[in-house]
């Protein structure tokens, strides 16, 4: 119920939007590509509500990566501040791909790669907050993994390291911006529960649950 609410609140407030700007400009200078945009998603501000309204296996159209790459960027500046570079010494690059699978990573100097399935498997701006740091930790922090196939590492267990080091990092940068460290648990549990992965160590139920069980304790302390 609480979703069909906000989704129709979604819905009203994009209407009332397209009905302002159509009465405010001229029909022939709206372009036509741009009307669908406006009611599918017209601002950041509701972001959240697509987030909780999303049907299963969801694909998105380029349109709607792009603006997800957008959201996510001004979600960065949230945690990070408006100049991402003097942050982390590097400009983030935000780039929503199609697959199958849950899945983020990230690849240096700057880019980060998220899959609409993940996006799909969000339900808060909580724990996208948390995909984001935890990747963007990755490249703060040089991990080797960011960017390079789990042969050329040394051991899985360096891969598991890295990852708790980038969810620690992340931790800090939620507590930061004020934001429940709750959100890194559920999400991680809600994709080691869906059982979807990729043949990478770091993907399996069991390293996330490592991953799980690492945030309770720090969480406890």
């Amino acid at each position: 119920m609480a979703c069909m609410l906000a989704c129709q609140a979604h819905l009203v407030s994009a209407l009332i939007r397209l009905g302002i700007l159509l009465a405010l400009s001229p029909v022939s200078l709206i372009p036509v590509a741009l009307i669908p945009a406006l009611i599918v998603f017209p601002n950041l501000a509701s972001a959240e509500d697509f987030l909780l309204c999303k049907p299963d296996q969801y694909a998105f159209s380029a349109q709607q990566r792009l603006q997800w790459e957008g959201y996510a960027h001004d979600l960065l500046t949230q945690l990070a501040g408006d100049d991402l570079s003097a942050f982390f010494g590097f400009s983030p690059i935000i780039k929503v791909y199609h697959a199958r699978e849950a899945n983020a990573f990230a690849q240096s100097p700057n880019q980060i790669f998220i899959s609409d399935a993940l996006i799909n498997t969000v339900e808060s701006r909580n724990e996208f907050a948390f995909v984001l740091a935890h990747e963007v930790s990755h490249l703060y922090l040089q991990h080797s993994s960011s960017d390079r196939p789990l042969q050329r590492l040394t051991s899985a267990n360096e891969l598991i390291d890295q990852e708790l080091q980038a969810d620690a990092n992340a931790l800090k940068m939620l507590a930061n911006a004020q934001l429940s460290a709750q959100s890194a648990t559920s999400i991680l549990r809600r994709v080691a529960d869906q059982g979807r992965f990729n043949d990478d160590v770091l993907e399996n139920s069991a390293a996330l649950r490592v991953r799980i069980e690492a945030i309770e304790r720090w969480g406890s302390h």
